[in-house]
């Protein structure tokens, strides 16, 4: 896609400040090799919206968030606000620098530069569903927020809030894990699918269209992420012992099996339960329950590898 010109939203911060120390040498390759860029600095914005929905008014239509999924996540719910639902305008491809690049891994994306390189010069356009969480805010109006691999509550939105909003690495990521697990306390969530209404206190509870949460951690080894349902997993609560004994469940594939677990699928759900809960889109805290999710298909091309 040489004769496309990218909206480029770089987020110095990932991953502890991998993207700022990178992207100066992909840029002078991608220069080399013929691909137009129009880069943003999303420090100079405070955030990934603005930049992204900036770029959207100069008429750019073509993304890439260089950063992890929180990086992703923001570009999109800069622009698809602009955009009438039933419309397919926007192209995002991820240069996976950040502390999880879950999303990013579920598509096989690479953060080696010469594979980002031709992703961008010779990217394949594919599709993919978005999920669209209603909620009330702070100010208590009603908002939206936009999510392309996972929404959920739980111990996910503890950690979360736990680690703050400078994530750093992956390995302070599962350190912080471990030292906040003994203090979440489980709140009861009422979620009501399609036919039918599940009552549990969940350790984690997630609407899934893509695989991975966690930096790795395959939750929803099903999950196709345009085939128009997201998958759910909701996990029960356990004790510290074992929740260290299931950890294999949650990077083998295996996690339907385990007696804790409970998976579903369908387009449309509402989530009800404590308004002190927070809820996530992939990995940034958004706001508090109760939630309504829908799933728009097809809605975002996505830049897959060549």
């Amino acid at each position: 896609m040489r004769d496309t010109e990218y909206c480029v939203i770089v987020n110095p911060a990932a991953a502890g400040g991998k993207a700022r120390r990178k992207w100066p040498a992909l840029e002078k390759k991608l220069t080399a090799a013929g691909v137009r860029l129009r880069v943003f600095d999303a420090e100079q914005y405070g955030d990934c919206e603005t930049p992204a929905r900036e770029g959207f008014e100069q008429g750019l239509r073509h993304f890439i968030a260089v950063g992890g999924d929180g990086t992703a996540n923001g570009v999109i719910n800069g622009v698809l606000p602009l955009c009438p639902d039933d419309e397919t305008q926007i192209t995002l491809g991820v240069v996976p620098w950040g502390t999880g690049n879950d999303w990013a891994n579920f598509h096989g994306l690479s953060g080696e530069m010469e594979d980002c390189v031709k992703l961008m010069a010779e990217g394949v356009v594919r599709h993919q569903d978005i999920g669209r969480v209603a909620y009330t805010n702070t100010a208590g109006d009603r908002a939206t927020h936009y999510f392309l691999n996972m929404a959920g509550t739980g111990f996910d939105t503890h950690l979360l809030d736990a680690m703050g909003p400078t994530k750093g690495s992956r390995l302070r990521y599962l350190w912080t894990l471990l030292r906040v697990y003994r203090s979440y306390r489980a709140a009861a969530v009422t979620a009501h699918l399609e036919g039918e209404t599940l009552t549990l206190s969940p350790l984690l509870f997630e609407v899934c269209l893509g695989s991975y949460i966690g930096a790795g951690m395959l939750i929803a080894p099903d999950a196709d992420g345009s085939d128009g349902l997201f998958d759910i997993l909701a996990i029960e609560q356990m004790s510290t012992w074992k929740m260290l004994r299931s950890l294999k469940y949650l990077y083998n594939g295996d996690i339907d099996a385990h007696p804790a677990t409970h998976a579903r699928r369908c387009d449309s759900l509402t989530v009800d339960g404590n308004s002190q809960r927070f809820f996530q889109c992939d990995g940034e805290l958004v706001g508090t329950l109760p939630i309504n999710i829908d799933l728009l298909p097809l809605r975002l091309r996505i830049l897959s590898p060549p």
